[in-house]
């Protein structure tokens, strides 16, 4: 193995995971500093690749689901926290060679990309990636795109720049999977601003390799910092198909969100609290109260996080007409979907 964690044993009942994740930023860096603050707010002009090691706290209600190559291990006096245990960069030949070894290790060739939004930091976009894929028992590979977030609800307007000036660097992150590795089902999963992200990029890598349309097998927005005349007008058409419409979850009380609408009198895609979009191509699933930032530990039958939805529709491939914690319901616009509140 290429990552060691001190005081720890291999063990096939420990009580720790360790999930590998695949990333690639334009986050300044410095080698040399631990990995929790190895990686900046500062915006480069490059695209950094790499990988790392999560360790998680195994849970007892999730074992049952973990893939069967998760590596678990002891580790001696540790506190039951989740961790960044290690960052290491990779050229884009390493970084494509590791995937495609792990494609064939796995015997599998699916993808879940994780992209974060406003206000969170290098360390917790890859731990919620690590832990958003071992709270879905994901058998692929695991990968975060973290784009220079300030850690402030101050900054919020240069943020949208920094947010606009990375979609190059996600593109390119993207084309890398897709063009040099055997990937072939992809599983998108974007929080508010990271969305914009995602949505400007595969409108246009769209429209220059429609050919990958059909490896990005569900595009998923939690809550997107979209305004919702511009989200229905330009994205909703290019990336979504009546087969393979956008997933959106739609939230009244999402933080960034709030911070959002100080700035902006338009109607926002992922906001429920004045107006629920509802546009052809999209499922729009109105989570209510329901916190959308799949942060900590979630499984199916948790109620308060939205981690069961996405299972099925990961993992057992259901659209929301068919996936159980869901209620259909009919408006003028058409139908939509309600979880529990």
């Amino acid at each position: 193995r290429d990552f060691s964690v001190p005081d720890a044993q291999s063990s096939n009942v420990g009580e720790f995971a360790v999930v590998k994740t695949y990333f690639a930023t334009n986050r300044g860096y410095n080698v040399g500093e631990p990995p929790y603050s190895m990686f900046n707010e500062r915006p480069t002009s490059e695209t950094t690749f790499g990988k790392n090691y999560i360790i998680l706290p195994r849970e007892p209600e999730l074992q049952p689901d973990e893939p069967k190559t998760l590596f678990t291990l002891n580790i001696n006096g540790a506190k039951y926290e989740p961790s960044l245990s290690q960052n290491t960069i990779l050229s884009s030949e390493e970084f494509s060679d590791s995937i495609n070894s792990d494609t064939r290790e796995l015997d599998g060739s699916s993808a879940l990309i994780y992209v974060h939004g406003f206000n969170e930091s290098f360390e917790n976009s890859v731990i919620r990636a690590g832990q958003i894929s071992y709270d879905l028992g994901f058998p692929g590979s695991t990968f975060v795109f973290s784009w220079p977030a300030r850690h402030s609800v101050t900054t919020y307007l240069g943020d949208l720049e920094r947010a606009r000036n990375s979609q190059k660097h996600f593109e390119l992150f993207l084309n890398q999977i897709l063009s040099t590795t055997g990937t072939r089902q992809i599983y998108i999963i974007a929080h508010n601003m990271g969305a914009r992200i995602v949505s400007s990029t595969l409108k246009h890598l769209y429209s220059v390799q429609p050919r990958y349309r059909d490896r990005i097998r569900e595009v998923i927005f939690l809550a997107p910092d979209i305004e919702a005349n511009r989200f229905s007008e330009e994205f909703a058409m290019f990336i979504g198909t009546k087969n393979a419409p956008i997933t959106l979850y739609s939230s009244e009380n999402d933080p960034a969100l709030e911070i959002s609408k100080m700035f902006t009198t338009d109607a926002l895609a992922g906001d429920s609290k004045e107006r629920l979009l509802i546009v052809d191509n999209v499922e729009t699933i109105n989570a209510g109260a329901t916190s959308l930032s799949l942060n900590g530990h979630s499984s199916r039958s948790d109620a308060n996080s939205i981690l069961g939805d996405i299972w099925d529709l990961v993992r057992n491939n259901l659209r929301a007409i068919s996936r159980s914690k869901l209620t259909t319901r009919y408006s003028d616009e058409g139908s939509f979907w309600e979880y529990p509140r």
